[in-house]
Order: structure tokens, then sequence, then C-alpha cells
């Protein structure tokens, strides 16, 4: 009788822990974090392309909603936003010495919400990607059902947003939708993760535009990489991350500089600053965070598990040197 007793209480903390907590606001939840170098073979190396690396973490958790972690902003200093595949709200309050990343002091959690700020139900439409942050709130993209949801508040109700194209909206594959965007200047910048006629294709849109304000714009992005989030760098830049993935050669990321005119509806040629392959420190790297202090540029990274004991979840931590 005991064995069933704690088999059931077992199960019933399983699934509480799996279940959505409904109660409105960032709660804590259990995340352990282990520093990481930037080159396990050689410890001391600190430099890849036009990035000084400040250290990194790889994060863990027993509990069953952490993971996924798909777009990434900074909310305030050391603290770090994302959200997930699953449809919850990742807050993580970095340990930084200095400059550099050495730990995790605690991590935050909650639901994303509906229109009628109800628990987004299944992947297909809980699955978020992108991710935009500011004092007017949050802006997030979801593929499957593809659409843009704003957050006045992260505990809030979500309001829904027209896209500009929904014809180029509803012609992304399921599972290749918008996986970037970002505001820069006074333009917004749509990215998808998938090509459309053999091309990366982004959606921009500014009020300021001379003669229009939307355009569909090409995104250069090399090949075989794909895009996974942007951040502007000023207002008339934009960081771009993308990622590859093959049997052979494993993951890879690449951090990219291309230059956007709000004006004439452009966005420009890239420029490749750093390449993430093995044998550095790297995984499915689907978010981007930058933070300015001063003259210095502060670019954070995390990985998205896939919610797989195959993959993990880092945040690693970079200076941009121009």
């Amino acid at each position: 009788m005991r064995s069933i007793v704690a088999l059931a209480l077992l199960l019933l903390a399983a699934c509480s822990s799996a279940d959505a907590d409904t109660r409105p606001g960032l709660r804590p939840i259990a995340v352990t974090a282990i520093a990481v170098p930037l080159d396990a073979a050689d410890p001391a190396r600190d430099r890849v392309g036009k990035l000084r690396y400040l250290g990194g973490i790889e994060l863990k958790s027993r509990d069953v909603r952490f993971g996924g972690l798909s777009a990434l902003r900074s909310m305030s200093p050391g603290r770090l936003l994302s959200v997930t595949d699953g449809g919850q709200w990742i807050a993580l309050d970095l340990d930084e010495q200095g400059d550099r990343l050495v730990g995790l002091k605690g991590a935050m959690i909650d639901i994303v919400r509906g229109p009628a700020r109800e628990p987004l139900k299944g992947k297909a439409h809980a699955d978020a990607e992108a991710l935009e942050f500011g004092p007017e709130g949050a802006a997030v993209a979801f593929e499957r059902d593809h659409r843009i949801w704003h957050y006045r508040a992260l505990d809030g109700a979500a309001r829904a947003e027209a896209f500009p194209d929904q014809r180029w909206l509803d012609a992304l594959p399921p599972n290749g939708g918008i996986e970037a965007m970002a505001k820069v200047g006074g333009a917004w910048l749509y990215i998808a993760e998938a090509q459309l006629a053999g091309r990366h294709e982004g959606v921009l849109l500014s009020p300021a535009g001379l003669n229009r304000n939307y355009a569909r714009v090409a995104v250069d992005v090399p090949a075989p990489y794909s895009p996974t989030d942007a951040h502007a760098l000023g207002d008339d830049q934009i960081l771009i991350l993308a990622r590859r993935f093959s049997p052979m050669q494993g993951v890879g990321a690449a951090l990219l500089l291309a230059p956007v005119d709000g004006a004439r509806m452009a966005l420009g040629k890239s420029e490749l600053l750093a390449e993430l392959a093995p044998p550095l420190t790297v995984d499915n790297m689907e978010g981007l965070a930058v933070v300015r202090s001063g003259a210095r540029t502060f670019v954070y990274l995390v990985s998205d598990d896939n919610f797989s004991p195959l993959q993990r979840t880092l945040v690693l931590k970079f200076e941009l040197l121009r």
C-alpha cells in the first residue's frame, strides 16, 4: 500500500509541475547553472570573430516546464527575459561579477496568456518564437498558428495585431514562421525562418517611409544558416542571430550585422561578425539580447534545447568589439 501511495504522490508532483499555474505573475522555479568555457579544449580562449567571451552557463531544471527558450531580451540590468516553445515566460536573474557572467541568482516562470488571459493550449497555439520588449510592454510572434500578440504586462491579456501582409504570413510553413522580430528606430522588422522563393525574407514596417510604410525585404543570411533572432543596434543597424544544423557538422551559430534604412524601406547586406561551431561551446542558438553600457556593447545568446535531453540550455555572454 505504501508503494502505491508513494507512486501516487510522485505522479501528483509531476502533474502539478507540468500543469499551468494560472496565478498571475512571475514565480520562482528551481534552475541550476554550471559555468562553461568558450572552448573546452582551450579554457583560456576568449575571442571568436569580433566577440570577446565574458562567460557562460548551462541551465538545468527538474521542472518539466523549463526548456525551449526561443528568444531573449534584457528586462533590466542583470535580468533577461525569454519566451518558450511551450508558451512560458522565463526570467533569468544573472550572477555577474564585474563584466563576467559566472552563474545564476534565480529564475522565474509564468504562463503566456491569450486575449481573455487564458492559458494557451497545445503546441500548435503556444509555440512562441520571437520576442521584443520595452517600456510599452512585450510583443510575441508565434508559429504554427502564425500571429503576433502584444502585452502591456506579462501577466495581462494579449492584444492581437493585424499583420500588414497576411498573404506573406499565410504562406509560411507551420514550423518556419516568424523567428526574429525587432524594433529598430521607428520601424518594425519581422523575419521568417523558412525561405520563400529561394531566399530568406522579412517584412519591414516603418511610419517614416518616404513613399510607403511597408515592404518585403531580403534578409542576407549565408547558407546553410537560418535566422533565429534579431536585435536593434542603434537606429539604423540590426544584429541577426542565425543557426545551422547538419548530421555531419552538428550545430553552428552566426552573428551578423546589417544596415536598416527605414525611410527607403531597405535592409542591406550583412557583415559576418562571428561564427560559433564545434569545438566551441554552442547548441541550438535561438535568442539574442543586447545591453549597452557607455561605449560598450554586450551580447547575450541563449539556446533552445527543444525539451530534449540530448541538447542544452546555454546562456553565453560576449562583448562586441568594433
